[in-house]
């Protein structure tokens, strides 16, 4: 009896532990819809962004996200290459800084309440190493299973000084329809 009672107890203990140190868990809706490669084209451009499923750890809540990066020719020369190597499989919110070369893209729907997900509509954070800048307001629609529709967007701010004013534009199109070349990532 006094083994069951011990059991009890540290059973009652790791669980008040997990509620106060745990970090909520934020549903996800159709990431699969997403994962691949997709691909702007026309006369003289192209624009390339890769996906995968990955974990976004935040400081209170996690949840399954969208890890990737881009390539982009821009009329034959090449602007940026950021597919190659390995696409981590975990963000880790403190590493989400201009200078980690690992993730360019983060995109997820997650949220705390499921009913509030559109499961066609995603968040984008996009690392612009062309310009040395991050945005927040970035969307990936998904527009059929094989189209999304990429947005981006300057992120506003206040800064403390003119020096921290980010470049204006991006370094990569803003608004393009692309289309799935292929369901698996290199």
């Amino acid at each position: 009896m006094k083994t069951i009672y011990t059991i009890a107890c540290l059973l009652l203990m790791n669980a008040g532990l997990a509620q106060t140190t745990g970090q909520e868990v934020r549903e996800t809706q159709n990431l699969d819809a997403y994962v691949g490669v997709w691909e702007y084209a026309n006369a003289t451009d192209t624009f390339r962004i890769v996906l995968r499923k990955g974990i976004e750890s935040l400081p209170h809540s996690y949840s399954e996200c969208l890890i990737g990066g881009y390539r982009y020719v821009k009329q034959g020369v090449l602007i940026g290459d950021y597919t190659q190597g390995a696409i981590p499989s975990q963000f880790l919110f403190k590493d989400f800084s201009v200078e980690d070369e690992t993730i360019t893209v983060l995109a997820s729907n997650a949220h705390a309440n499921p009913e509030r997900i559109n499961p066609n509509q995603l968040y984008v954070f996009f690392k612009d190493r062309g310009l040395g800048k991050t945005t927040t307001q970035g969307q990936i629609l998904l527009l059929s299973p094989t189209q999304i529709r990429w947005i981006l967007e300057e992120s506003e701010g206040v800064y403390l000084t003119e020096e921290d004013i980010p470049p204006a534009g991006f370094s990569v199109p803003t608004d393009v329809v692309m289309t799935k070349i292929s369901d698996t990532v290199p």
